[in-house]
């Protein structure tokens, strides 16, 4: 079945699996609104997973899937969590097990078995794709193989440098804060950038450093010591420097799978702040970019970072470095060319020479009145969505 409203391009039946509260499901709704189309039919994760509902008894044939973030919501948290529970158990990864489900409560920021978390979603993804595969002429706006390359910094890390994107470098897998000491002593190297593989909004992300024997771990995370260890995401960045936090926090977060980096010095253009970018790339072009300015080396924007000027950014980098930046962009797009949206991060350097890709987001469309040529990012969206349909013979 196809829609069809008065003076648009006719579109099939577009189908959202997220979390219908959430405010990306809000804006998506809205873009098709904007554009005269009927709301997407929406399938919210706590249903699909709570009901172990097949995608092939409710999305018919030649629709256009788009599957939002499961993020923020605690029961959907709860489910992936135990989604995942064989899998880490099978690894040796931390995990909670089933029966202690029910004991769970929603402490707001607790950064709980993110690798667990991640097993869980990679095993519902595949299956969700396993079930869209049978559904014939099926258009997914991001498909569930690439969300789950995305959702490990360390294969999309390596599938960006196998592609000769430029990335940090990576120091390969760390077990451990000994082991972390040992690969920086190996490397002579003083700086480093410590991410959780599955971890989004500068969850677990440490920025280290030493100077002789002295240490400093700048993080989001909080430490919380009692009856057991616990790490919260926090709003206000901490620096850590007696070396058994910093130990401490290595090593659980290493149990959970990092991505260990170079530390990418950041440019500056507006009060000696630093900054890096997002790009969102659309139908594999670069569209709505937002500078995101910040004194600590975490820039996102909801630890209270501002929005940079993008035309001062521009007018630093000149004409040829821009197209660079943008080339990158597409090259980058480019990994993944069933995916209609990528939400790019971009550090320049700071004498401007040089940039680098730091992440590839599945969901890095979430800018709110950032626009580009007129339209935000989910707008943009639904109109590739009415382009890319109406090349189509129906």
């Amino acid at each position: 079945m196809i829609v069809r409203s008065p003076g648009v391009t006719p579109v099939p039946p577009i189908y959202v699996i997220g979390n219908p509260a959430n405010r990306r499901v809000g804006y998506f709704q809205q873009a098709l609104t904007s554009r005269g189309l009927p709301p997407a039919i929406v399938h919210s994760y706590q249903d699909l997973l709570s009901n172990s509902r097949s995608l092939e008894d409710i999305v018919v044939p030649g629709s256009i899937i788009r599957i939002d973030s499961p993020g923020e919501d605690f029961e959907v948290e709860k489910l992936l969590l135990r989604e995942g529970t064989e899998a880490a158990s099978q690894e040796g990864a931390p995990y909670l097990e089933v029966a202690r489900f029910g004991q769970l409560k929603n402490e707001r920021g607790l950064i709980l078995n993110p690798r667990q978390w991640y097993l869980g979603f990679r095993k519902v993804l595949e299956r969700w794709g396993d079930q869209l595969g049978r559904i014939p002429d099926i258009r997914c706006v991001t498909p569930p193989s690439d969300i789950v390359v995305m959702f490990d910094k360390r294969l999309c890390h390596a599938l960006c440098q196998s592609a000769q994107v430029p990335v940090p470098a990576s120091w390969g897998p760390i077990r451990s804060y000994d082991d972390f000491i040992r690969i920086a002593n190996e490397r002579g190297a003083n700086r480093a950038f410590i991410k959780l593989a599955h971890g989004s909004s500068a969850s677990g992300v440490i920025a280290w450093r030493r100077q002789d024997t002295r240490q400093v771990a700048i993080t989001s995370a909080e430490i919380v010591r009692g009856q057991h260890f616990k790490l919260y995401n926090s709003l206000k960045i901490r620096r850590y420097t007696d070396q058994r936090d910093i130990a401490d926090l290595i090593n659980v977060l290493a149990r959970n799978h990092v991505q260990v980096e170079d530390w990418f010095p950041k440019a500056s253009v507006e009060s000696g702040l630093s900054f890096d970018l997002r790009v969102v790339t659309i139908a594999g072009e670069p569209c709505h970019t937002v500078v995101r300015q910040s004194a600590n080396p975490m820039t996102n924007l909801h630890l209270g970072n501002k929005r940079g000027r993008i035309e001062l950014v521009h007018e630093r980098l000149g004409p040829d470095r821009l197209l660079e930046i943008q080339e990158t962009s597409r090259r980058t797009a480019n990994l993944f060319p069933k995916s209609l949206m990528l939400g790019l991060d971009i550090a320049i350097s700071p004498n401007f020479s040089k940039h680098v890709v730091l992440e590839a987001n599945a969901f890095g469309d979430l800018l709110p009145n950032v626009l580009h040529q007129g339209v935000d990012t989910y707008t943009a969206q639904v109109n590739a969505i009415s382009l890319m349909t109406a090349r189509k013979p129906h």
